[in-house]
């Protein structure tokens, strides 16, 4: 009789759950895998690039590889057939129709075509081909251990949000992408597994890069509450930043829409991207080196002749504020010219600068004795909560990418306030257009 039992209880030798838990840490450690090779090879690449750089006079190489990143990675899609491009909205897409069906090449592809874009300087991050890459790991891990369509669902999101917490090195962030972004919901079992892979693969990925943060802290930053009102200021200054951010992303994405032949869309946004970067070189690849030196309180190495004496504030804040205008339309032009590449790293540069610039303003006109590196810090997560319009995704990245949950509370609050603000300027926008309409 027990032997009876004992087969009556094995027939699949284990349970849907089970299947999916196990499912959910291999997918993991593949996400880790995969995002750890993709980043050491961008940094392989961008490293002998930018090596031996002059700081006196213009670095030509900055007008030529990024071009012809933008070039091969148009070449690129077109040998594989497929649209690589906007990985995160290609997501929300599929979860929105419920397709979580991928096929097993685009575990590589978008990874290969991330590496060409960003490693040869397209300004933008690799989280989107990331995320891009983890849901087809997850997709065609389902279809191996031959799970229900409900099942599959869990693991396309489980490896969808181990991308990003293995690029990121942030496994809540990772969580957050698959519930704020891709919005998708998960019951109990769904949402162990969401963790159970973010945390594999963030795991994965920080053992195999020496146990190091991607933006590395050389001192050890505290946060003064008494400042809390400057924060909150500058939550409401990076929402306005937020509007402008995205809007000439707009500008640029209807621009190089309207060029229907894929050549020359790709070659007039490599080259316009080139002289970007040539002007303004921070503007090259993800940024964390620039991050990292402005939090450091290193001076910023612009490599470019306008700026390269940074030890003159006003020339400094000139550059940075260059670099603020024009950072949109270059990472428009990556990912609407041809580039495989994503947008969440941009808004972390972007919300440094942000945070640096109005610390050492607000400095200089109001006699405040801000610390512009605290606020760089700060403004990590400002800019990708209006941006994105994701607040949650925002305060749990900026606190794990450096390691400094000790700014919680601050991120909190630059995040939401950040958030508040741009979606209220879109609102406003809105009904002032509607109004127009209903006159008319």
């Amino acid at each position: 009789m027990m032997a009876i039992k004992t087969k009556e209880r094995l027939p699949g030798h284990i349970s849907e759950n089970g299947k999916i838990m196990v499912a959910a840490i291999f997918v993991g450690i593949m996400a880790g895998i995969a995002t750890f090779l993709l980043k050491e090879s961008i940094s392989f690449l961008s490293g002998m690039i930018t090596h031996g750089l002059s700081i006196s006079q213009f670095n030509y190489q900055f007008l030529i590889y990024p071009a012809i990143g933008i070039l091969f990675a148009s070449i690129f899609q077109l040998l594989t057939k497929e649209d690589l491009s906007n990985g995160s909205e290609q997501l929300k897409s599929k979860v929105a129709s419920s397709d979580y069906q991928m096929r097993s090449n685009m575990i590589l592809s978008p990874l290969l075509g991330c590496l060409i874009t960003v490693g040869l300087g397209g300004s933008a991050g690799a989280e989107g081909p990331s995320a891009f890459s983890g849901a087809a790991i997850g997709s065609t891990t389902a279809r191996w251990f031959k799970l229900s369509p409900s099942a599959t669902r869990i693991i396309f999101g489980c490896g969808a949000a181990a991308g990003i917490a293995g690029i990121f090195k942030s496994p809540v962030g990772g969580i957050m992408f698959a519930i704020e972004i891709l919005r998708m919901e998960f019951s109990v079992m769904g949402l162990l597994a969401v963790i159970g892979a973010s945390v594999t693969s963030f795991a994965v990925c920080f053992a195999l890069s020496g146990f190091s943060w991607n933006i590395t802290l050389t001192g050890h930053q505290l946060f003064d509450p008494s400042q809390l009102l400057w924060v909150a200021l500058l939550g409401i200054f990076s929402g306005i930043y937020s509007f402008y951010y995205n809007y000439t992303q707009i500008i640029s994405g209807k621009f190089f829409k309207h060029i229907p032949n894929r050549w020359i869309r790709a070659g007039i946004s490599g080259l316009g991207l080139g002289v970007l970067i040539l002007l303004f070189p921070p503007l090259f690849g993800e940024g964390y080196n620039t991050v990292a030196h402005v939090i450091n309180d290193n001076a910023i190495l612009f490599y470019s002749p306008p700026f390269c004496h940074s030890a003159n504030t006003e020339i400094l804040l000139f550059g940075i504020a260059g670099i603020l205008l024009l950072k949109g339309f270059a990472v428009g032009a990556t990912n609407n010219g041809g580039g495989i590449a994503g947008k969440f790293a941009p808004t972390i540069f972007a919300g440094c600068l942000c945070g640096y610039i109005f610390a050492i303003a607000a400095n200089f006109l109001f006699n405040t004795n801000l610390s512009p590196q605290n606020f760089a810090l700060i403004g990590t997560a400002a800019v990708m909560a209006g941006a994105l319009k994701a607040p949650l995704i925002a305060i749990f990245i900026a606190a794990e990418i450096s390691d400094r949950y000790n700014f919680i509370i601050a991120f909190i609050v630059v995040s939401v306030l950040s958030y508040i603000i741009k979606r209220s300027i879109e609102l406003f926008i809105s009904r002032v257009k509607f109004a127009k309409q209903s006159i008319k």
